[in-house]
């Protein structure tokens, strides 16, 4: 099977478009603009706030140090946090390595060594689990790339790495 050939055909169908996640969000925006786009228990976010919200991230993480073609950890539970600032990072062209919720040091320190990111992206702590902490406070992890910590919330304390509060 030729996957150049079924991939023409599906975009000659109208299945398939060659545009970016984020391109395909700006037309979403324009044609839903006050609909519901993301619901956690905090509550819901339109598609123009999200948008908004997701373009203001995106302008916070090049004004703190991140570039297009950096990489980054991204470890944040299901919430809505988790998709405006995945969409930041798309719309900067910043590489985001996808954690899981349940990825403690082990993982975090080999996805690290892996691709070498410039930063960590985490909540501070989620039904229990304190996230940002494994990366600041550990032994294992104080050797890595990472150059910054970004998080919902202050953490106690300093740590491993200048850690940066997500507006």
């Amino acid at each position: 099977m030729d996957i150049e050939k079924v991939l023409d055909e599906y975009e000659q169908q109208g299945y398939l478009r060659k545009r970016t996640i984020h391109e395909e969000f700006k037309s979403a925006v324009h044609k839903y603009p006050d609909k519901t786009a993301i619901t956690d228990a905090e509550g819901s976010v339109t598609y123009r706030q999200l948008d908004a919200w997701s373009d203001r991230l995106a302008d916070f993480f090049l004004e703190n140090g991140l570039r297009m073609g950096d990489s980054v950890l991204l470890q944040l539970p299901n919430i809505n946090l988790y998709v405006a600032v995945l969409l930041a990072l798309l719309k900067a062209g910043i590489v985001p390595a996808l954690l899981l919720p349940t990825h403690r040091t082990q993982e975090i320190v080999s996805v690290a060594k892996t691709i070498l990111p410039k930063a960590y992206i985490g909540c501070r702590e989620f039904l229990g689990v304190e996230y940002a902490g494994m990366v600041q406070e550990s032994e294992e992890t104080k050797n890595l790339t990472i150059q910054t910590v970004f998080t919902d919330k202050p953490l106690e304390g300093g740590g491993n790495y200048p850690c940066r509060i997500l507006p």
